[in-house]
């Protein structure tokens, strides 16, 4: 601490210095607050702010500001942090526009009455990307390539097909299983990279996989066979009911399938129908924290998905304590939630439909609030991500924290 003349002051009477301070048991002893005092950081009374100066590393003061590659050329954490919400160019949809904060190019979109998107002072220069999937699409067909529609002669993926055109047409977001908001994802995403809170290759692979759905890095031509497992005894035991009520919710929310009944007939038309199909195993996984829960998951490493999987750019260190640790502040509180179902957010690309196929009974729902399994076993097919895919916590990790994060500082939602 500096010399009692440099300090603050507080309630009429210069800043406590450490000989005020005392302990007894060790428990800090306070000097008495003038009558009163309302601290001016937290508005509270009494208030042990304003007895606490925070240490400063010299080794801070003494280096250069440190960029950061993620915001853009020349701008640095501290320049992004340091912008108040009212200087991020925040307009209320009508074109009233205050005060911008200086950086050259457009201001944030925003959308019309009748969905059109304005630019005010221009749009920027960066565009989504227009390529298309790993597996391209046959344009008479509108499938992906390789799939024969017509050797379905029973008629059990009439509806697979219609949602994989769907994709062709439309994008993935158009899929009734989808909550995102595709046009004002791209829009923002344009203005988050122009203001460099998003990378440009992180946008260019999250757009595309919004376009067409993502492979989760798996690559087409190390997936062969047709491929038919049983259910672990876990997803059969005591945690089937769970099992049965997470697939009949993703069913009736259009995130999987419900092709009818499961025969063995089935091998040979999948094969004929897409030449290389997997019915994967669902296993369920305790949640240790819960007594009596379970996770359901896919076992995509028995049918050697997992193994398909190309990781780069997907692999990515768990930081989440450093990282909370980084922004505690004192006198702040913070409090932590779970994103609910936070894979199935996004959709896969419709090539790797056939190797998210299982087998599973329906669910329902008992007098006691329960639910149960019962019935033949039913062919699904998943559109959505599932747990178990190896490349899907990478890919969650672009989407949610290098993306969408990003999107919502440059419009200052966040610091």
């Amino acid at each position: 601490m500096g010399p009692a003349s440099e300090l603050p002051t507080w309630g009429g009477s210069a800043w406590p210095t450490d000989a005020w301070l005392g302990t007894t048991d060790g428990v800090v002893t306070l000097p008495p607050i003038a009558p009163g005092f309302v601290c001016k950081r937290c508005r509270n009374r009494p208030c042990i702010c304003d007895y606490i100066e925070p240490e400063i590393d010299e080794r801070d003061l003494q280096a250069p500001p440190r960029a950061n590659v993620e915001f853009g050329e020349g701008v640095t954490v501290d320049d992004v942090l340091s912008r108040p919400p009212s200087a991020h160019g925040l307009h209320d949809g009508v074109g009233h526009l205050p005060q911008h904060s200086g950086l050259d190019g457009p201001l944030p979109p925003y959308s019309t009455d009748n969905g059109d998107w304005v630019w005010p002072r221009g749009a920027p220069g960066y565009h989504e990307p227009t390529d298309g999937p790993q597996v391209p699409f046959n344009d008479e067909t509108e499938l992906p390539m390789g799939w024969d529609p017509t050797a379905d002669t029973e008629g059990v993926f009439t509806e697979v097909f219609e949602m994989a055109r769907q994709v062709y047409r439309h994008g993935m977001c158009s899929l009734p299983g989808s909550t995102i908001k595709y046009e004002a994802f791209v829009q923002i995403g344009r203005y988050a990279v122009h203001r460099g809170f998003v990378a440009s290759a992180v946008a260019d692979r999250v757009l595309h996989w919004l376009r067409w759905g993502t492979d989760v890095g798996a690559q087409r031509s190390l997936l062969k066979g047709v491929r038919v497992f049983e259910n672990y005894p876990t997803a059969l035991g005591e945690f089937s009911g769970r099992v049965a009520k997470a697939l009949t919710k993703r069913v009736s929310v259009h995130k999987t399938l419900d092709l009818g009944d499961w025969h063995d007939g089935l091998r040979g038309v999948a094969r004929a129908v897409f030449q290389d199909f997997f019915v994967a195993p669902m296993l369920a996984v305790p949640k240790p924290l819960e007594p009596g829960e379970c996770r359901p998951a896919t076992a995509h490493d028995v049918t050697t998905f997992n193994d398909a999987i190309d990781m780069t750019g997907l692999t990515h260190e768990l930081r989440g304590y450093e990282e909370i640790a980084a922004f505690l502040k004192t006198g702040h509180v913070m409090a932590v939630t779970d994103v609910a179902d936070a894979f199935p957010l996004l959709g896969l690309t419709p090539w790797t439909w056939p190797f998210f196929a299982l087998r599973f009974q329906r669910g329902a729902q008992q007098a006691d609030g329960s639910w149960c399994a019962f019935g033949l076993m039913r062919l699904l097919m998943h559109l959505f991500a599932d747990f178990g895919t190896r490349g899907m916590p990478g890919v969650f990790k672009l989407l949610y924290k290098d993306m969408l994060l990003g999107m919502a500082r440059s419009l200052g939602v966040l610091t």
